[in-house]
């Protein structure tokens, strides 16, 4: 998990999480680069798995979270995301 966690910029780690597990922050489109060229599918899977495990609270909306996980990873991961890159 630390190497997970060591890819992901702090700022991007807050518009995430902060988007799957409260649906409040859109995440940018500088967040979603170093989500899928730093980070990678499999930490970013890991990333919600590892705070349901350590937070109860969480626990009953498991399936809403990975949704929004999901939801997160496929918007980021869009062809046309990554047109403009460049101009982050």
């Amino acid at each position: 998990m630390n190497n997970c966690t060591a890819k992901l910029h702090s700022h991007c780690g807050d518009q995430m999480l902060s988007r799957i597990f409260y649906g409040l922050k859109t995440v940018s489109k500088k967040c979603c680069h170093n989500l899928v060229h730093d980070v990678g599918k499999s930490c970013h899977d890991s990333l919600p798995r590892y705070i349901l495990m350590m937070d109860r609270y969480f626990r009953e909306k498991q399936a809403q979270i990975f949704q929004k996980s999901d939801l997160v990873w496929n918007d980021c991961n869009r062809p046309s995301f990554h047109l403009h890159e460049a101009k982050v």
